[in-house]
Protein backbone atom coordinates (compact mmCIF):
# COMPACT_ATOMS: atom_id res chain seq x y z
CA UNK A 1 0.00 0.00 0.00
CA UNK A 2 0.97 3.62 0.50
CA UNK A 3 4.19 4.25 2.41
CA UNK A 4 2.89 7.40 4.11
CA UNK A 5 -0.77 8.38 4.49
CA UNK A 6 -2.53 11.51 5.82
CA UNK A 7 -0.80 12.74 8.97
CA UNK A 8 -2.72 15.87 9.94
CA UNK A 9 -1.48 19.45 9.98
CA UNK A 10 1.96 21.04 9.62
CA UNK A 11 4.04 18.03 8.66
CA UNK A 12 7.55 18.49 7.28
CA UNK A 13 9.53 15.79 5.47
CA UNK A 14 13.23 16.62 5.13
CA UNK A 15 15.97 14.42 3.68
CA UNK A 16 13.72 11.35 3.44
CA UNK A 17 13.92 8.58 0.84
CA UNK A 18 10.86 6.51 -0.08
CA UNK A 19 11.18 3.65 -2.54
CA UNK A 20 9.38 0.56 -3.80
CA UNK A 21 5.90 1.40 -2.55
CA UNK A 22 3.06 -0.97 -3.37
CA UNK A 23 0.87 2.06 -4.13
CA UNK A 24 1.49 5.81 -3.50
CA UNK A 25 4.71 6.98 -1.91
CA UNK A 26 3.29 9.94 0.06
CA UNK A 27 -0.51 10.14 0.16
CA UNK A 28 -1.73 13.17 2.10
CA UNK A 29 -5.42 13.27 1.31
CA UNK A 30 -6.70 16.52 2.80
CA UNK A 31 -3.89 16.98 5.33
CA UNK A 32 -2.88 20.64 5.68
CA UNK A 33 0.44 22.45 5.26
CA UNK A 34 2.54 19.56 4.00
CA UNK A 35 6.15 20.48 3.22
CA UNK A 36 8.55 18.09 1.49
CA UNK A 37 12.17 19.25 1.25
CA UNK A 38 15.32 17.62 -0.18
CA UNK A 39 13.75 14.16 -0.37
CA UNK A 40 13.62 11.36 -2.91
CA UNK A 41 10.62 9.30 -4.02
CA UNK A 42 11.14 6.41 -6.44
CA UNK A 43 9.84 3.00 -7.42
CA UNK A 44 6.21 3.51 -6.41
CA UNK A 45 3.44 1.44 -7.98
CA UNK A 46 1.22 4.53 -8.26
CA UNK A 47 1.83 8.27 -7.84
CA UNK A 48 4.98 9.42 -6.13
CA UNK A 49 3.10 12.09 -4.16
CA UNK A 50 -0.67 12.62 -3.99
CA UNK A 51 -2.41 15.50 -2.27
CA UNK A 52 -5.98 16.70 -1.89
CA UNK A 53 -4.87 19.49 0.43
CA UNK A 54 -6.67 22.77 0.87
CA UNK A 55 -3.24 24.24 1.61
CA UNK A 56 -0.06 22.94 0.04
CA UNK A 57 1.78 20.83 -0.73
CA UNK A 58 5.06 22.74 -0.78
CA UNK A 59 7.81 20.79 -2.55
CA UNK A 60 11.35 22.20 -2.57
CA UNK A 61 14.48 20.49 -3.88
CA UNK A 62 13.12 16.95 -4.28
CA UNK A 63 13.97 14.16 -6.72
CA UNK A 64 10.87 12.22 -7.82
CA UNK A 65 11.64 9.59 -10.42
CA UNK A 66 10.84 6.21 -11.93
CA UNK A 67 7.34 5.98 -10.48
CA UNK A 68 4.51 4.04 -12.13
CA UNK A 69 1.95 6.84 -11.87
CA UNK A 70 2.24 10.65 -11.79
CA UNK A 71 5.17 12.29 -10.04
CA UNK A 72 2.81 14.63 -8.19
CA UNK A 73 -0.96 14.73 -8.38
CA UNK A 74 -2.59 17.58 -6.49
CA UNK A 75 -6.08 19.00 -6.26
CA UNK A 76 -6.65 22.55 -7.49
CA UNK A 77 -9.47 23.38 -5.09
CA UNK A 78 -10.40 27.00 -4.44
CA UNK A 79 -7.94 27.57 -1.59
CA UNK A 80 -5.21 25.12 -2.51
CA UNK A 81 -1.89 26.93 -2.42
CA UNK A 82 0.76 24.84 -4.20
CA UNK A 83 4.44 25.74 -4.49
CA UNK A 84 6.92 23.59 -6.44
CA UNK A 85 10.50 24.88 -6.51
CA UNK A 86 13.77 23.30 -7.64
CA UNK A 87 12.43 19.77 -7.97
CA UNK A 88 13.34 17.13 -10.54
CA UNK A 89 10.54 14.94 -11.93
CA UNK A 90 12.25 12.23 -13.96
CA UNK A 91 10.78 9.30 -15.93
CA UNK A 92 7.35 9.16 -14.34
CA UNK A 93 5.15 6.72 -16.27
CA UNK A 94 2.19 9.09 -15.92
CA UNK A 95 2.40 12.87 -15.77
CA UNK A 96 5.26 14.65 -14.12
CA UNK A 97 2.94 17.17 -12.42
CA UNK A 98 -0.85 16.84 -12.48
CA UNK A 99 -3.12 19.60 -11.17
CA UNK A 100 -6.54 17.95 -11.07
CA UNK A 101 -9.86 18.87 -9.51
CA UNK A 102 -12.28 21.71 -10.20
CA UNK A 103 -11.57 25.23 -9.01
CA UNK A 104 -14.53 27.61 -9.17
CA UNK A 105 -12.57 30.77 -8.37
CA UNK A 106 -9.18 32.21 -9.29
CA UNK A 107 -8.30 33.15 -5.72
CA UNK A 108 -5.05 31.20 -5.34
CA UNK A 109 -1.97 30.53 -7.43
CA UNK A 110 0.01 27.37 -8.10
CA UNK A 111 3.66 28.39 -8.36
CA UNK A 112 5.89 26.11 -10.44
CA UNK A 113 9.37 27.67 -10.49
CA UNK A 114 12.83 26.32 -11.21
CA UNK A 115 11.92 22.68 -11.83
CA UNK A 116 13.14 20.10 -14.34
CA UNK A 117 10.56 17.67 -15.75
CA UNK A 118 12.00 15.00 -18.02
CA UNK A 119 10.90 11.87 -19.82
CA UNK A 120 7.43 11.45 -18.36
CA UNK A 121 5.18 9.11 -20.33
CA UNK A 122 2.21 11.45 -20.24
CA UNK A 123 2.37 15.25 -20.13
CA UNK A 124 5.13 16.92 -18.16
CA UNK A 125 2.56 19.26 -16.59
CA UNK A 126 -1.20 18.88 -17.01
CA UNK A 127 -3.77 21.37 -15.69
CA UNK A 128 -7.37 20.22 -16.06
CA UNK A 129 -9.45 23.17 -14.87
CA UNK A 130 -9.89 26.52 -16.62
CA UNK A 131 -9.96 28.47 -13.33
CA UNK A 132 -6.68 27.07 -12.00
CA UNK A 133 -4.12 29.89 -11.85
CA UNK A 134 -0.60 28.62 -12.54
CA UNK A 135 2.61 30.68 -12.51
CA UNK A 136 5.21 28.80 -14.58
CA UNK A 137 8.74 30.23 -14.55
CA UNK A 138 12.36 29.03 -14.94
CA UNK A 139 11.41 25.41 -15.71
CA UNK A 140 12.77 22.87 -18.19
CA UNK A 141 10.24 20.48 -19.76
CA UNK A 142 12.00 17.96 -21.98
CA UNK A 143 10.96 14.74 -23.75
CA UNK A 144 7.58 14.47 -22.02
CA UNK A 145 4.64 12.82 -23.79
CA UNK A 146 5.04 9.66 -25.81
CA UNK A 147 1.68 9.41 -27.58
CA UNK A 148 -0.85 11.54 -29.42
CA UNK A 149 -2.46 14.15 -27.19
CA UNK A 150 0.37 14.16 -24.66
CA UNK A 151 2.65 17.15 -24.33
CA UNK A 152 5.40 18.78 -22.31
CA UNK A 153 2.78 21.16 -20.93
CA UNK A 154 -0.99 20.81 -21.30
CA UNK A 155 -3.75 23.15 -20.14
CA UNK A 156 -7.49 23.18 -20.62
CA UNK A 157 -8.22 25.45 -23.58
CA UNK A 158 -7.28 29.06 -22.94
CA UNK A 159 -6.21 28.86 -19.31
CA UNK A 160 -2.48 29.35 -19.73
CA UNK A 161 -2.92 32.73 -21.39
CA UNK A 162 -6.01 34.04 -19.58
CA UNK A 163 -5.64 33.22 -15.90
CA UNK A 164 -2.02 32.14 -15.48
CA UNK A 165 1.45 33.32 -16.41
CA UNK A 166 4.42 31.61 -18.02
CA UNK A 167 7.89 32.81 -18.97
CA UNK A 168 11.58 31.86 -18.93
CA UNK A 169 10.92 28.16 -19.61
CA UNK A 170 12.45 25.60 -21.96
CA UNK A 171 10.12 23.24 -23.87
CA UNK A 172 11.83 20.56 -25.94
CA UNK A 173 11.06 17.25 -27.58
CA UNK A 174 13.46 15.47 -29.91
CA UNK A 175 10.49 14.12 -31.86
CA UNK A 176 10.04 17.54 -33.47
CA UNK A 177 7.44 20.25 -33.30
CA UNK A 178 7.80 23.98 -33.27
CA UNK A 179 5.96 27.05 -34.46
CA UNK A 180 3.82 29.50 -32.55
CA UNK A 181 1.70 26.87 -30.81
CA UNK A 182 4.53 24.39 -30.14
CA UNK A 183 2.97 21.47 -31.97
CA UNK A 184 3.73 18.24 -30.11
CA UNK A 185 5.28 20.21 -27.27
CA UNK A 186 2.53 22.22 -25.60
CA UNK A 187 -1.16 22.79 -26.08
CA UNK A 188 -3.35 25.87 -25.51
CA UNK A 189 -0.36 28.13 -24.78
CA UNK A 190 1.87 30.28 -26.96
CA UNK A 191 5.63 30.53 -26.57
CA UNK A 192 6.74 33.70 -24.80
CA UNK A 193 9.70 35.69 -26.11
CA UNK A 194 11.67 34.63 -23.02
CA UNK A 195 11.11 30.91 -23.68
CA UNK A 196 13.03 28.34 -25.73
CA UNK A 197 12.18 25.25 -27.76
CA UNK A 198 15.68 23.84 -28.28
CA UNK A 199 17.58 21.00 -26.61
CA UNK A 200 18.47 21.85 -22.97
CA UNK A 201 21.68 19.80 -23.40
CA UNK A 202 21.59 17.80 -20.18
CA UNK A 203 24.86 16.14 -19.22
CA UNK A 204 23.32 12.66 -18.86
CA UNK A 205 19.54 12.70 -18.49
CA UNK A 206 19.27 8.91 -18.86
CA UNK A 207 21.65 8.56 -15.93
CA UNK A 208 19.86 11.17 -13.83
CA UNK A 209 22.41 13.98 -14.33
CA UNK A 210 20.43 17.10 -15.27
CA UNK A 211 23.31 19.56 -15.19
CA UNK A 212 23.20 21.59 -18.40
CA UNK A 213 26.00 21.96 -20.93
CA UNK A 214 27.72 25.16 -22.02
CA UNK A 215 25.59 25.33 -25.19
CA UNK A 216 22.26 24.95 -23.41
CA UNK A 217 19.57 27.59 -24.01
CA UNK A 218 18.91 27.34 -20.26
CA UNK A 219 22.36 28.74 -19.44
CA UNK A 220 22.08 32.06 -17.58
CA UNK A 221 18.77 32.95 -19.23
CA UNK A 222 16.41 32.58 -16.28
CA UNK A 223 14.45 35.19 -14.39
CA UNK A 224 15.35 37.78 -13.15
CA UNK A 225 18.58 38.16 -15.12
CA UNK A 226 17.06 38.16 -18.57
CA UNK A 227 14.19 40.36 -17.42
CA UNK A 228 16.61 42.95 -16.03
CA UNK A 229 18.69 42.92 -19.19
CA UNK A 230 21.76 41.23 -17.77
CA UNK A 231 24.04 40.10 -20.59
CA UNK A 232 24.65 36.76 -18.89
CA UNK A 233 21.56 36.50 -16.71
CA UNK A 234 21.66 35.44 -13.08
CA UNK A 235 20.12 31.96 -13.02
CA UNK A 236 20.10 28.92 -15.22
CA UNK A 237 16.63 27.68 -16.15
CA UNK A 238 15.74 24.40 -14.44
CA UNK A 239 16.41 22.75 -11.10
CA UNK A 240 20.12 22.04 -11.47
CA UNK A 241 22.50 25.00 -11.68
CA UNK A 242 25.99 24.90 -13.19
CA UNK A 243 28.99 24.84 -10.87
CA UNK A 244 31.73 27.18 -12.06
CA UNK A 245 34.99 27.90 -10.31
CA UNK A 246 36.09 31.38 -9.34
CA UNK A 247 34.21 34.65 -9.26
CA UNK A 248 32.93 34.40 -5.68
CA UNK A 249 29.32 35.07 -4.76
CA UNK A 250 26.53 32.55 -4.35
CA UNK A 251 24.89 30.29 -6.91
CA UNK A 252 22.01 27.87 -6.60
CA UNK A 253 23.36 24.34 -6.78
CA UNK A 254 22.16 20.78 -7.02
CA UNK A 255 18.44 20.61 -6.32
CA UNK A 256 18.18 24.03 -4.74
CA UNK A 257 21.17 24.31 -2.41
CA UNK A 258 23.68 27.15 -2.27
CA UNK A 259 27.32 27.00 -3.23
CA UNK A 260 30.01 29.65 -2.86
Amino acid sequence: GDVVQALGTNVIFHNVKISDSGAIGLNFGTSLEIKIVASEVTGTAAAGISSGNTQGPYLVGNYIHDVTGDGLTASVGNSGEIVLSNNVFDTCAGRGIYFSGSATTQATTRVVMGNTVYGCGNSGLEVTDADAVVMLMNNVFSENGNAAGEYNVEWVAGTAEYVGFHGWNVFYHSGGGGGANLLNLTVNAQVASSEFTTDPSFTDAAGGNFAIGSSSPAKATGFPGQFLGGSLGYLDIGAVQRQEAGGGGLRLAGHGGLAA
